[in-house]
């Protein structure tokens, strides 16, 4: 079994949160996050976005029209 890197956790990482590893590679993740700290926060820093992004996503619109949008197109996209 080769040890895991920083970089390797973090390309793994969505696998990861989505259950999609292999048993050894999900051993292996696992194995790091217990010895890092700091991908260990990196890995809370990511369950917290993802947490803010499915409340953004859940959280009803103004159906009047005149609430903003969230994102703007630029002009020159729109046309």
């Amino acid at each position: 079994m080769t040890s895991m890197t920083c970089k390797d956790l973090v390309e793994l990482l969505t696998d990861h949160l989505d259950s999609a590893l292999d048993p050894d590679t999900e051993r292996r993740v696992r194995d790091h996050l217990a010895r890092c700290d700091g991908c260990e926060r990196y890995l809370e820093q990511t369950h917290h976005t993802v947490g803010i992004l499915r409340t953004m996503a859940m959280t009803p619109r103004p159906s009047h029209g005149r609430g903003l949008p969230l994102l703007e197109q630029p002009a020159d996209l729109t046309a």
